[in-house]
């Protein structure tokens, strides 16, 4: 299951709200709008109320409305609504107009406006307008239309606040949007530092530039990382301090039982000599490693004090050292050297490429065929150590990498550290480390670009 994004979380609590402001903010403006256009409406139709009112006769009894046709059609000209009349005594009496008009749920002083239906009819709104003598009510004038033009204004209205409040919330989803990225920037920019860094990278990340709610996140992760440095440390003092210790006695140890192995007679007896030298010999050479990978701290070797040289003549002279080990296999060790300047620790890339070579001797079947190669492409230096052995699964590819990692059923009693102190020094070094299959198919190609020379310096 995959954890929550923040970005969708922030989004979750802040859009809600706002949407339901938006919301409430039009419906309000959509409220006020209609009250102000139905007041309107309501003014107007009062008017036609008014004049018929001036048109009552009370001479008479019941009062007469003396309304010619033509002030009739005056009053009920409208384009749009049509338009009714009618008028009624204190008791309810129809004096004239329409008769089926609806009547008030009350009659006050003041003119009464209220929404109504006749029988069968269209709905109305009507006013209903008291007509006072001497105090009390004489008559009661009914004016209504039809809704048509409301019914168009509350539709413009609805429109006319919907539709921008639509497009506030839709600018509000991408101005929240894009904030939230923007505020989430530098959590990202620091994520993404921690994630290109190496795993030997434990200097602290920079608190200065973060942001005021980054900062304790920020020293919380420099504290650890400095605990962490510090535990490290410890433990690179205590291996190369027993690696170092143990180089002396080791070197003692296989000294005598050379000489004892010389002296001996009998068969069984030299065979465990044999034996006893061999385990004596691999000890030696794995308390080597350990010291070179403690001392292959990058930490140890900083760019600034880097020098420049050439692969070319690193392979010259390293092709003295092992051609004697290859030929006691019967494995044919090939050099060829090309022009490879780059900048770096010479003696630190020494042992990336003896640990290429004896690696390759190692695993490599008697009568197979080892290559070492140094060239220049595109201005980088390339290191590539080449076999016809028994190869290294895919994988397996990346993990060879790691620090006394075994592939399951190698042969040998190797110590797992050859290609671990590879990367180490690589990653010192700023190169890239490629392990894969040579073009025939069989056996393990391992290829180290070492950076350009010129970014070298300019770094």
């Amino acid at each position: 299951m995959n954890a929550p994004s923040l970005r969708r979380r922030l989004i979750q609590w802040l859009l809600p709200p706002l949407l339901m402001l938006i919301l409430l903010s039009a419906l309000v403006a959509y409220g006020i709008a209609v009250q102000v256009a139905t007041r309107a409406y309501d003014r107007a139709l009062l008017d036609p109320a008014l004049a018929v009112a001036n048109h009552l006769n009370f001479d008479e009894v019941p009062p007469r409305l003396d309304l010619s046709a033509a002030a009739r059609d005056a009053l009920l000209v409208d384009s749009i609504d049509r338009v009714y009349i009618g008028v009624v005594d204190a008791r309810g009496q129809w004096l004239g107009g329409s008769r089926d008009l609806p009547q008030p749920p009350r009659v006050d002083r003041e003119p009464v406006f209220f929404d109504g239906r006749p029988p069968g009819g269209p709905r109305l709104r009507v006013v209903a307008l008291p007509v006072l003598r001497d105090g009390k009510r004489a008559a009661l004038v009914l004016v209504a239309e039809t809704l048509v033009k409301r019914d168009r204004l509350v539709g413009e209205t609805l429109v006319g606040v919907v539709l921008p409040s639509l497009g506030v919330a839709l600018l509000a989803v991408a101005v929240i949007w894009i904030g939230v990225g923007r505020g989430l920037a530098p959590l990202l920019k620091l994520s993404e530092e921690m994630r290109r860094r190496s795993p030997r990278d434990l200097s602290p990340l920079p608190a200065r530039a973060q942001p005021i709610e980054l900062t304790p996140l920020v020293d919380a992760t420099n504290e650890l990382l400095g605990r962490m440095g510090d535990a490290l440390a410890v433990q690179q003092r205590f291996v190369a301090n027993a690696a170092h210790q143990l180089r002396t006695p080791l070197a003692g140890l296989l000294a005598q039982t050379e000489l004892l192995a010389r002296d001996a007679a009998a068969a069984p007896v030299r065979e465990r000599v044999e034996r006893l030298r061999e385990a004596a010999r691999e000890t030696s050479h794995l308390a080597h490693q350990l010291l070179t990978l403690a001392r292959a701290d990058p930490r140890e070797h900083p760019a600034d004090r880097f020098a420049p040289f050439d692969l070319r003549v690193l392979g010259d002279e390293l092709a003295q050292r092992w051609v004697p080990a290859a030929l006691a296999r019967h494995i044919d060790l090939g050099f060829e050297l090309e022009p490879a300047p780059l900048l770096g620790e010479r003696w630190l890339v020494q042992e990336l490429m003896s640990n290429l070579i004896d690696n390759a001797i190692r695993y490599t079947p008697e009568g197979g065929m080892v290559s070492v190669r140094t060239r220049c492409v595109a201005g980088r230096a390339e290191l590539e150590v080449e076999d016809n052995g028994i190869g290294i699964p895919a994988p397996a590819a990346v993990r060879v990498l790691e620090r006394f990692y075994r592939v399951d059923g190698t042969p040998g009693e190797g110590s797992g550290l050859g290609l671990a102190i590879v990367r180490e020094i690589a990653d010192g070094h700023g190169a890239e480390v490629d392990i894969g299959a040579p073009e025939h198919g069989r056996g393990t190609r391992v290829n180290v670009r070492f950076p350009p020379l010129a970014e070298s310096i300019a770094g």
